[in-house]
């Protein structure tokens, strides 16, 4: 990794902003009309100025969130724009609090900002500056409706004929007929030759999520993306024992604790860490070492960085035999569009740093 630029904090500039996409994003937990966005540029002595962008989801948190980011940041002003050291000094007022929800995001957003920063001062991409080299990747695209089959499967004939080689559904908003309608609908407008994955949001119980993921994987599922409760790791477990198809968890973890603990329970066999909730690029360099201790593959969701593959240390022969499933059937390397995302490029000005969302498929190779 190359020596980091040196960097002073002089001004922070948060914006909160509320876009209406051309479609809604139906899923599981709701109908989201909005994208609500935190845009946040640290601006130095030095004239460079990184810049980040958070995601509050709910209109209800959107001007809390800009107000918190603000608020942080005012307290290290004038301070060396070295990650580490501030987001050990920034944490410290959180002590007795924590830092999930909001104030992670927070403390997310401010990090990515300062890696973005570096990265400029440094004239290079992100991944660059953290000793890798960037890396084009294939794309899956999130179809954004749920229901009725003829209108999902519209849009996933949209996205195969745009170029897209895998195709993400959301699913859970009705009964495991409407599931199987819509998935076969889905598997005949793009054919055998495109990946699908589903998503349920969380929306299901234990029980209930390895029945219908029983019935669906007939049709060919890449993965199966939290089908119950994030924090419900037993529970995933159960699922991730019962089925066939991978089980994909990450993007509601918080810390390395998280991936740890996950890890531990055999909850899934892909993890997915969103850079804005695991703690920024700091956060995600952390969680990523964890992988070196536990049998997991991990890539990224929100970042320029890229993905890693975990190295699995010696397991029982059961959960053996359940990675060696899993680890067969990853066929190409993708990253996420979110449908709600929009189609043009997120103006990032003198940026080097890659902030779309995005989501490497874990154990494979990026293209």
């Amino acid at each position: 990794m190359p020596d980091l630029p040196t960097l002073t904090l002089r001004d922070v500039r948060v914006r909160p902003v509320a876009l209406t996409p051309d479609q809604a994003v139906e899923t599981a937990a709701g109908r989201v009309a909005q994208t609500c966005l935190v845009l946040i540029d640290l601006v130095t002595d030095e004239g460079v100025t990184g810049r980040s962008y958070l995601r509050s989801y709910s209109p209800l948190a959107h001007k809390p969130l800009a107000t918190l980011v603000g608020n942080i940041a005012s307290q290290v002003l004038g301070a060396a724009l070295a990650p580490d050291q501030l987001d050990e000094r920034v944490r410290r007022h959180f002590a007795l609090m924590g830092t999930s929800g909001l104030v992670g995001l927070a403390l997310a957003g401010l990090d990515m900002a300062a890696w973005d920063a570096l990265a400029v001062a440094a004239a290079m991409p992100l991944a660059r500056l953290l000793g890798a080299e960037p890396a084009a990747v294939r794309a899956y695209a999130t179809l954004r409706p749920m229901q009725p089959a003829g209108r999902v499967a519209a849009a996933a004939e949209e996205a195969a004929a745009a170029g897209f080689p895998a195709v993400k559904v959301k699913l859970g908003s009705a009964d495991l007929a409407a599931d199987l309608d819509v998935l076969r609908a889905v598997r005949s407008a793009v054919g055998d030759a495109t990946a699908v994955m589903i998503d349920y949001n969380q929306s299901l119980a234990v029980d209930e999520a390895i029945t219908r993921i029983a019935a669906l994987e007939p049709l060919g599922l890449e993965w199966v993306e939290e089908p119950t409760r994030s924090e419900d790791l037993d529970g995933h477990a159960r699922i991730a024992a019962a089925v066939r198809t991978p089980v994909q968890l990450g993007e509601n973890w918080h810390s390395t604790f998280d991936v740890d603990a996950a890890a531990r329970a055999g909850a899934c066999q892909l993890a997915t860490f969103d850079a804005a909730r695991i703690g920024g690029v700091t956060g995600w360099r952390r969680s990523r070492m964890v992988g070196v201790r536990r049998p997991c593959r991990a890539g990224t969701r929100r970042s320029g960085v890229r993905s890693r593959r975990f190295r699995p240390r010696q397991r029982p022969a059961r959960q053996r035999s359940r990675l060696g499933r899993a680890g067969r059937r990853p066929r190409v390397a993708l990253s996420r569009v979110d449908g709600d995302a929009g189609r043009g490029p997120v103006p990032t000005g003198q940026s080097r740093v890659v902030l779309a969302r995005s989501t490497s498929f874990f154990g494979a190779r990026t293209q």
